[in-house]
């Protein structure tokens, strides 16, 4: 499967001073984990960045955290999306699937 991960739409400011730097986590059940790359003061950052996931893709989970690294301090939940296969997928066109986060920091 070709996962395209291309935007976030909305997400709120986590930052004191300013919009959240966010980028997102994608962790494939029973296999790899992937990290977008940051984009700095940006609510609404588009990401553009493609991965390959080999295999059966039971459930994809999509973690949103705004990067307070650099700062001495622990990243900031923004939000999380589940994406669930109940079969395989076999078929070679593209599907666009769009989710909306949910978490107790999400809105």
């Amino acid at each position: 499967m070709l996962l395209h991960v291309k935007r976030c739409v909305g997400l709120r400011s986590a930052d004191l001073f300013g919009k959240s730097d966010p980028y997102v986590t994608i962790s494939v059940e029973g296999g790899e984990s992937f990290k977008t790359r940051v984009t700095d003061n940006d609510n609404s950052p588009v990401i553009d960045e493609m991965y390959y996931i080999p295999g059966k893709t039971p459930m994809i989970r999509f973690t949103v955290l705004d990067a307070d690294g650099a700062l001495g301090g622990s990243d900031d939940f923004l939000g999380e999306f589940k994406l669930g296969f109940p079969k395989p997928v076999t078929s070679t066109k593209w599907r666009s699937v769009e989710g909306t986060l949910e978490g107790e920091k999400a809105k």
